[in-house]
């Protein structure tokens, strides 16, 4: 057998091609043939005749916040407020993974089911119920600072919030109300708010409503409410913000399903995801450290991630089994928790690699939305709004990530004054509010010209015209039987409701879409879906045990 000629080229001392003690990093070893081969080090390769370094860091996952690479390795770091844990750094071997701990109380994880609000010590593993007595509570958040929990109830139509006390200390919601707490936080113009996200930073809450078609904005302080979409959505679901960017992202599940970014001053709006990857997205968190959107759809069965941009998507979990119907998703430290509806629980799997699957929670009826209460969650950043001259509402203005490290700067302020429902900013003086219907009259509005009687005539005219066509609508006989199918999946009478149970046994399950030990509500309403056979549906009906609810095939 002819000799390799490595021992004459690359290991030629001269030329310190292949030379351990060369820049190249490279060893020549004699094989059994008694040919001479180079060897590279671990975390080198051989490129031709030379190693190179590995880059570790471009694995997504390497480590769980910042990674630094090394001639022959890398080192993990971790962000302010968080500790790296001993004993898993890369130098314990080439497939440890740097561990970031958030510093601080433990962290709990936050569950909601309609029947109450729940805790779980994620390292403790102990549970115990949080807010008993609730009607149908759905979409839930948290005020870490004060020790607030604010959450929809889609029965009533309400949006609710309870002051806990420091530790979020067990309470019967009638303690909420005694304790001179306003437990009723939003009560009017408001049908189903399905998702809700609390901005920590600014003191505002930002909810979805899919029976409005709207999402709405209101200052938990003074608590004036603003709409800042009502056009351009078709079910609006889930939605989480960024105080730190100014910027709110949200997902809409209907005929063009898609996830949708915007400025909290309801400028900016961009679309995201869309397209046919993307079916009912349920589920939406950010990775406010590392810029990432994360969302689950319950009809492709996968969880997703892309940048504040829309780009640079990758797959974490594709599987019918362990994705079978998620429906709220929330990240903390390296890990992703959601609840899925025919799991009936809380499960949790690595947010990089999708590895690592665990059921954290189960025997859980109809779980719906899951938080990670701990001050991490909520970091501190620079409040947009300390100095704003505004009269009713101060919201942030959208801080992109820019692509270059000049166009991070933003320019002008870093609000936006905006008016309460009804009114509107003047054009004089864009920190007032004037009402709307004064605004034309009052000069405010430029460009206006005046109201003609001869046009209130006309108006006048059109309407009578189509109060009488609805009163002789009202009188004709009905051809179909008219369903109310707004929502029913969280419209229940619960007949046996023991919210304090152990065992999560509360008796207001939903399992594959259907109720379980509940009456379904249905109502006989005009103006909604007809139960003709060539009604047509924007809904998907596939799988769906009851294809007529809206809000159940979610």
């Amino acid at each position: 057998m002819a000799n390799n000629d490595c021992a004459k080229t690359v290991c030629n001392k001269d030329l310190k091609i292949c030379d351990e003690v060369a820049e190249g990093h490279c060893e020549c070893r004699t094989t059994v043939h008694n040919a001479t081969l180079c060897y590279c080090p671990r975390g080198f390769r051989l490129e031709g005749r030379v190693c190179v370094d590995i880059d570790e860091c471009a694995t997504v996952g390497t480590c769980a916040q910042k990674c630094i690479n090394t001639p022959g390795g890398y080192i993990c770091e971790c962000y302010p407020g968080y500790r790296l844990t001993m004993g898993e750094s890369s130098s314990d071997g080439p497939n440890t993974v740097g561990k970031c701990r958030a510093r601080g109380s433990d962290p709990l994880l936050l569950l909601s089911n309609r029947a109450a609000i729940r805790r779980f010590d994620l390292i403790s593993n102990k549970y115990e119920p949080l807010i008993a007595k609730l009607e149908s509570a759905v979409a839930m958040d948290f005020l870490h600072k004060n020790d607030t929990l604010i959450w929809s109830d889609v029965s009533q139509e309400k949006i609710m919030i309870c002051h806990m006390g420091k530790g979020l200390i067990v309470k019967d919601i009638r303690q909420c109300a005694e304790g001179g707490d306003n437990i009723t936080l939003v009560d009017k113009d408001v049908s189903t708010p399905d998702g809700l996200a609390v901005d920590w930073v600014h003191q505002l809450l930002f909810w979805t409503d899919t029976g409005l078609d709207q999402i709405n904005v209101v200052d938990l302080v003074s608590r004036r409410r603003r709409t800042l979409f009502s056009d351009g959505l078709d079910e609006p679901r889930a939605i989480a913000v960024d105080p730190s960017r100014g910027l709110i992202f949200w997902t809409d599940w209907g005929v063009n399903a898609r996830i949708e970014r915007a400025g909290m001053d309801g400028n900016d709006r961009a679309v995201l995801i869309s397209g046919d990857s993307i079916k009912w997205p349920n589920g939406l968190a950010l990775d406010i450290l590392e810029q990432r959107v994360y969302w689950a759809d319950a009809k492709v069965k996968l969880i997703m991630s892309c940048d504040y941009w829309g780009e640079n998507t990758r797959l974490v979990i594709r599987s019918h089994e362990r994705l079978r119907h998620p429906f709220s998703l929330t990240v903390f430290e390296e890990r992703l928790y959601w609840t899925d509806w025919d799991h009936e629980g809380v499960l949790t799997a690595n947010k990089f690699t999708g590895n690592d699957f665990k059921t954290v929670m189960n025997g859980v009826s109809g779980p719906m939305t899951v938080r990670v209460y701990h001050e991490m969650a909520q970091p501190d950043h620079p409040n947009k709004c300390a100095d704003h001259e505004c009269q009713h509402m101060c919201l942030p203005r959208a801080h992109l990530p820019a692509k270059r490290e000049e166009d991070f700067v933003l320019k002008g302020r870093p609000y936006t004054c905006a008016c309460m429902n009804g009114f509107m900013v003047s054009v004089d003086n864009h920190n007032y509010c004037v009402v709307e219907s004064d605004a034309s009259s009052s000069g405010f509005l430029r460009g206006s010209t005046p109201f003609s009687f001869t046009s209130l005539f006309f108006l006048l005219l059109i309407a009578s015209v189509v109060i009488v066509g609805y009163i002789w609508y009202r009188k004709q006989p009905s051809q179909f039987a008219v369903l109310h199918v707004d929502n029913p999946v969280y419209r229940r009478t619960v007949e046996e409701v023991d919210a304090d149970m152990d065992g999560f046994a509360d008796g207001s399950g939903v399992a594959n879409g259907a109720p379980r030990e509940v009456k379904l509500v249905v109502e006989q309403q005009r103006n909604e879906h007809a139960a003709a056979p060539s009604a047509p549906t924007s809904l998907p009906t596939e799988s769906m045990t009851a294809p007529l609810t809206s809000s159940m095939v979610m």
